[in-house]
């Protein structure tokens, strides 16, 4: 089927899912070739580059072209380089002894059914058809797909960001991650259990019976395990720093308005029930701490590191690669 068709594809159709099939480094590798009427018009080592590919692999990127205001030189360079790339790709998998199974293939290809087509098997075989897909060629892109996926995994296996690369990262950029003025604080929560007649009064007992424990010198931090706030009764419950905005409306004007080492006087109620807050200290506006920042960037650069990881493989594959132009045929003389 030729991209000039005029046959509309669905959004989420075959040619939306097969794009998302196979990854577009954006590295260019010098070279153009037109699509002529001949079969195969690149070779990789071994492997051959059909006209087909191009066509399909062309259609499958349009979105992408278009959303990216690509020029169509540019276009083909990203092509053939996108391509290649797979093809190096398929073959160091192949080699190193990987292989799709028929369940790993069935599992793909049922995940793209269920999430892209709602189970809609009708759908689906309109949408192959469309894009010139047997169920057979669609299923070896699949098998492409898993065992590219496990190549991408092996090469990006030993990337690993090291703290002191985080630290250095954090030195240089630290002044991007601000944060406003903020508190710190400790709670203990005691829930409402709506079901009882008398579940308030009973509630707003029980914290007065905490804070007179706590004015009797018992630790905070074993209280704090009675707390029914249990994502932190165990660290005391202590909560994350938090700036004006962020906390309900009276458990803020609580907090902001105590000192630093003071604890409420008298259960402070919000919507999740009683509290007893011990307010810390105020960490002044300004960078973020490093523990607190690189929540932000550490997966960020990971995934960064990992790309470089891989650039620096495909570089060195396709400088030891057989990649050359195919064979164009003599023209037919009348």
């Amino acid at each position: 089927m030729s991209h000039n068709s005029r046959v509309p594809l669905t959004q989420k159709g075959i040619i939306a899912v097969i794009g998302l099939l196979f990854f577009g480094s954006g590295a260019v590798l010098a070279g153009n070739y037109a699509i002529q009427d001949y079969n195969t018009v690149l070779q990789v080592n071994q492997a051959r580059i059909t006209k087909s590919d191009v066509a399909r692999r062309n259609l499958q990127l349009q979105p992408f072209f278009k959303s990216t205001k690509m020029e169509p030189e540019a276009q083909k360079e990203y092509l053939e380089n996108e391509l290649i790339e797979r093809r190096l790709l398929v073959e160091a998998a192949h080699k190193t002894g990987f292989q799709a199974t028929d369940v790993e293939i069935d599992a793909e290809w049922q995940t793209l059914l269920k999430e892209q087509y709602g189970g809609k098997e009708d759908l689906f075989e309109r949408d192959l058809k469309r894009s010139s897909y047997t169920p057979q060629l669609f299923r070896s892109e699949l098998a492409e797909r898993i065992v590219v996926r496990r190549m991408r995994e092996q090469i990006q296996k030993e990337v690993v960001v090291s703290n002191k690369d985080l630290q250095s990262y954090y030195a240089k950029h630290k002044s991007e991650y601000k944060a406003p003025e903020r508190v710190s604080a400790q709670h203990i929560l005691i829930h409402i259990d709506e079901k009882k007649s008398n579940a308030e009064a009973e509630a707003r007992q029980k914290a007065q019976n905490i804070i007179a424990e706590l004015s009797q010198g018992k630790p905070f931090a074993e209280l704090a395990k009675k707390s029914d706030d249990t994502t932190n009764n165990e660290q005391a419950g202590q909560l994350p720093l938090f700036a004006r905005g962020e906390m309900v409306p009276t458990f803020e004007k609580a907090a902001w308005s105590m000192k630093p080492g003071e604890t409420s006087s008298t259960p402070v109620k919000t919507e999740f029930g009683y509290h007893i807050i011990r307010r810390g200290p105020t960490v002044a506006e300004g960078p973020k701490p490093f523990e607190e920042a690189k929540i932000i960037f550490e997966a960020r650069l990971q995934s960064e590191a990992e790309e470089r990881a891989l650039q620096t493989w495909l570089k060195k594959q396709k400088a030891a690669a057989i990649i050359l132009p195919a064979a164009l045929p003599e023209p037919v003389k009348k």
